[in-house]
């Protein structure tokens, strides 16, 4: 893929270009549905709506600021285009916006990959592997604790009563 100098031709570097750009958005495209998910997970029924606005606006503002930081990047190669005339150092340009993109990446990454588990799914968890009535009872409490404090999801109205074995245990436990 590349010359015997170590310089890329214009024809191979639109393959690595294409490649990176591929691959990058895969992880932002996974990371869109995370988020979301996460947020309302993670947020309580009066501020869930807020915080998805949150997050979907900011995507907006992530692409702008991208453009920003390539129309930077442009003008740093503008005294080498414009008085050298060596415009084949403007290669450079797209390793550089792809590198200085990876910083959110992976700063979300690390995120994710650190993100403990909410309350409200390790007390399900708990109701779920109960063996006796004193742990039932103990998971409930826990998943009536998690909606107090905030920890609510869409379902929280209704305490796991998508599980026909757990709505048993509900019923038992109450």
């Amino acid at each position: 893929m590349t010359t015997p100098t170590g310089s890329l031709s214009p024809n191979q570097c639109l393959i690595y270009l294409g490649i990176f750009r591929i691959i990058l958005g895969i992880g932002v495209g996974g990371d869109y549905p995370m988020s979301a998910s996460v947020t309302s997970d993670r947020s309580n029924l009066r501020k869930r709506g807020t915080m998805l606005a949150y997050i979907f606006s900011n995507q907006g503002w992530g692409s702008l600021m991208g453009s920003v930081v390539t129309i930077i990047v442009l003008a740093c190669y503008k005294h080498v285009m414009d008085v050298e005339g060596k415009t084949s150092k403007v290669d450079g340009v797209w390793r550089i916006v792809i590198g200085v993109s990876l910083i959110p990446a992976f700063g979300t990454l690390y995120q994710r990959l650190t993100l403990p588990e909410s309350n409200r799914f390790i007390a399900s968890q708990k109701l779920k592997n109960a063996t006796s009535a004193a742990e039932e009872g103990y998971a409930l409490a826990a998943i009536k604790k998690a909606q107090v404090v905030g920890q609510e999801t869409t379902w929280s109205k209704t305490p796991l009563r998508a599980q026909p074995q757990v709505q048993a245990r509900v019923e038992r436990a109450t």
